[in-house]
């Protein structure tokens, strides 16, 4: 259920201090009740968001800080698993119900807040029908951290084929000691927000940056690497081809001469 309407970014950035970033003309483009709507959901959302912050404080450990948060949505991360099947969801609470009818969103927006000592990570809608529901991953137990810049040129008038956009994302891959296991797609603007926590924040300072997916055992890398599995199932399907090919080239040789 994203829509191009979803103030979630907006509210998380303003909850961090962080300076409002232009909408693009897509935006400045609406119609007032487009604009009114937008207005009424963000301030809907800011709300929910210092409630579900207040929950959040009674995960903290004593001591322990947040340094700031990093809003992911279907439009600037990965929807593979939070959209189609993978992403309806039942509310279970009259405060989740009104959630999903407020921000038309179901498990699309997630957060990852750091702290001085990790990060917490959690869909939206999952911690406001109970705030039991998240995922915790401290920086002492992550050996080996991928963030892998990618790059990807695009037609961008298929009139003039010549002419062409660049697009850029990120990697986020990760396993700790405790066998927990984090991937995702940022944005330029979140990675750029990771990259600073790893230089600001000390305990973050000390993990190891890597290209490539690190896995503690060669039975994590197969089964819990998102990568291969695309790698294998590449091969699998090119392997099919040949022998499809193959099969297809005996049949008419002995058919046909």
């Amino acid at each position: 259920m994203t829509t191009l309407l979803n103030p979630f970014v907006d509210v998380v950035n303003q909850i961090n201090g962080f300076p409002e970033r232009p909408k693009g003309r897509y935006f400045n483009g609406l119609t007032p009740e487009l604009h009114e709507r937008y207005r009424v959901k963000k301030v809907k959302l800011y709300i929910t968001l210092q409630k579900a912050l207040q929950e959040v404080d009674k995960i903290l450990e004593p001591d322990e800080k947040i340094v700031n948060m990093m809003p992911v949505t279907n439009e600037n991360g990965s929807n593979a698993a939070t959209s189609g099947v993978m992403g309806m969801y039942a509310a279970k609470t009259a405060t989740a119900a009104d959630y999903i009818k407020e921000q038309d969103s179901l498990r699309d927006n997630r957060l990852m807040i750091f702290t001085d000592r990790r990060m917490i990570f959690f869909v939206m809608i999952e911690f406001i029908d109970d705030p039991t529901v998240y995922y915790s991953y401290y920086y002492d137990r992550i050996p080996v951290l991928k963030l892998k810049k990618h790059r990807e040129s695009i037609p961008a008038d298929n009139n003039r084929p010549w002419r062409r956009n660049v697009l850029h994302w990120y990697t986020l891959d990760f396993q700790t000691t405790d066998k927990r296991v984090f991937t995702e797609i940022l944005n330029v603007e979140n990675a750029e927000l990771f990259k600073r926590n790893l230089l600001m924040i000390p305990n973050m300072a000390k993990i190891e940056i890597s290209d490539s997916v690190f896995r503690g055992t060669k039975f994590d890398y197969i089964f819990s690497n998102i990568n291969f599995g695309i790698h294998a199932n590449n091969v699998i399907f090119i392997g099919m081809g040949i022998i499809l090919g193959i099969a297809l080239i005996v049949y008419l040789l002995i058919h046909f001469l």
